[in-house]
């Protein structure tokens, strides 16, 4: 299982139109006001996007971008689904956005080869602790950027600070990714 699967499979899926919807307001915090006042979500119009396609209407059409914002309208968007080919919508929808990280964050293990200025590719051992908003960015980000992020906590550097190495010239990494148990 590659590192980004890993990190997929340490998460809880998001299966629900609540789980769904949580990730979208969080993820899209926009706010449009229309010239009559009315207000634009952002997060609405992406999972009205999202669902654009997939969501079907009682004869297994899809429905219009209008009848999909129609459920999110006069606060039913609290009310759970009822319907199990709208849950499906959801459930499918899940399946494309990041998983919740654990309550407790993610433990990475395992090694890492960098390669230094002198051209010599070394392996460090790598045992991270991924807590809190890290472990909100690590359950949105692909593998590469995690990397480097545990290479520079390994060195110790700050962010934008320039290494004395590189990362991706050697061997690849042999990491293993757990939810952290209390």
């Amino acid at each position: 299982m590659d590192f980004y699967e890993q990190v997929r499979a340490a998460g809880t899926p998001r299966e629900t139109k609540a789980d769904v919807i949580e990730y979208f307001q969080e993820t899209y915090k926009g706010v449009k006001t229309k010239s009559n006042g009315d207000k634009v979500y952002e997060w609405k119009t992406e999972l009205v996007n999202a669902l654009t396609g997939v969501a079907t209407n009682k004869n297994g059409e899809l429905m219009s971008r209008a009848n999909i914002a129609r459920r999110f309208q006069s606060g039913r968007e609290v009310k759970p689904e009822k319907q199990q080919k709208t849950k499906e919508e959801y459930q499918h929808i899940g399946e494309t956005i990041p998983t919740k990280p654990p309550e407790n964050g993610y433990l990475v293990e395992g090694v890492v080869y960098i390669k230094f200025s002198d051209g010599e590719c070394e392996p460090r051992d790598v045992e991270e602790y991924i807590t809190g908003a890290d472990a909100d960015r690590l359950a949105k980000a692909a593998g590469d950027d995690l990397l480097s992020m545990l290479v520079n906590r390994y060195m110790e550097l700050e962010d934008g600070e320039e290494p004395g190495y590189s990362i991706g010239q050697c061997d690849d990494p042999e990491l293993t990714v757990t939810p952290i148990e209390e």
